[in-house]
């Protein structure tokens, strides 16, 4: 008589995959293109997971809200930005020297990371007052104060001439950064492939850095 009773039918269990830092980086690389391309508010998390080749499931088992993940890109951004500027001013060469270290690696790593300067320039459009708040966590006014003292310490020394440490920083990141936000509609102006963009980046350091240093010229 028990015969026809139904049984309930047992579970699936789902083997929930050990978290590694390989896939969230996976993650993060993924979403900073897709907010990069469409900005926070339009952006969603099936198009970040679609991004990075995943389902949606594991892509909340990483993260549980594109706020968090965003928070993250943000920070990371900044780190990759100005991140290694202090460095270059700390090592033990002459201040000229530095100033061409200081553009090699600013536009390298745009090179590396081309997104990051439209991305920024996004976020502070849409929440200026975090700006601040990163950049407190990442000391870049360490690297500010640094470099308008070794600026005015060259120029007490009689190495180069009186110049604003703003208007020279201004100088220097304008330089640097325009031709990467600039890039779609340099390309089609050029009319360049990304392959000749590079190689005019390249190029580009040596222009930037003759630019800067006859600017402190006496």
């Amino acid at each position: 008589m028990f015969n026809n009773i139904v049984k309930p039918m047992s579970k699936t269990t789902k083997t929930i995959p050990a978290k590694d830092q390989n896939t969230e980086q996976l993650i993060l690389n993924a979403a900073r293109r897709v907010f990069t391309n469409k900005g926070f508010a339009a952006a969603r998390m099936e198009d970040i997971a679609a991004e990075a080749g995943m389902n949606r499931a594991l892509l909340h088992y990483y993260f549980r809200s594109k706020e968090k993940m965003f928070d993250m890109i943000f920070e990371e951004n900044l780190q990759l930005f100005y991140g290694n500027f202090l460095a270059v001013l700390q090592q033990d060469v002459p201040f000229k020297d530095k100033i061409a270290m200081l553009v090699s690696t600013e536009i390298d790593t745009l090179l590396e990371h081309p997104e990051i300067p439209l991305f920024i320039v996004q976020e502070i459009a849409r929440k200026p007052e975090q700006l601040k708040d990163k950049m407190k966590t990442i000391r870049i006014h360490r690297f500010v104060e640094e470099f308008g003292r070794q600026l005015t310490e060259e120029t007490q020394r009689g190495n180069i001439r009186k110049v604003d440490p703003r208007q020279f920083f201004m100088s220097f990141m304008g330089m640097c950064i325009f031709p990467f936000i600039a890039k779609p509609m340099l390309k089609v102006v050029m009319q360049q492939k990304d392959s000749e963009f590079a190689r005019l980046m390249e190029e580009r350091k040596k222009e930037v850095t003759r630019t800067l240093l006859l600017s402190l010229e006496k």
